[in-house]
């Protein structure tokens, strides 16, 4: 079942899959790559793959405050 439709992809949320075939033209920002150099697009993919590692280094810390204290992450302020 296709559940939202961005830009030119379908996403399925059911399994992950899209329909995006690897060409910056069909991406979910369609403009994103316009007037930027390889380089530029190459520095901009290794900057939001190091964004989305800390984002899960993030997730890790909050998930293990909550599980080391039993304090849930979002009313630890509130002890």
């Amino acid at each position: 079942a296709v559940v939202t439709k961005a830009g030119s992809e379908e996403l399925y949320v059911e399994t992950g899959a899209s329909t995006y075939s690897g060409n910056y033209d069909e991406a979910l920002w369609p403009n994103w790559a316009d007037n930027k150099t390889d380089e530029e697009i190459t520095k901009s993919a290794e900057v939001e793959l190091m964004h989305g590692r800390w984002a899960m280094l993030g997730c890790a810390g909050a998930w293990g405050a909550e599980v080391g204290t039993g304090i849930n992450w979002f009313q630890a302020g509130a002890v």
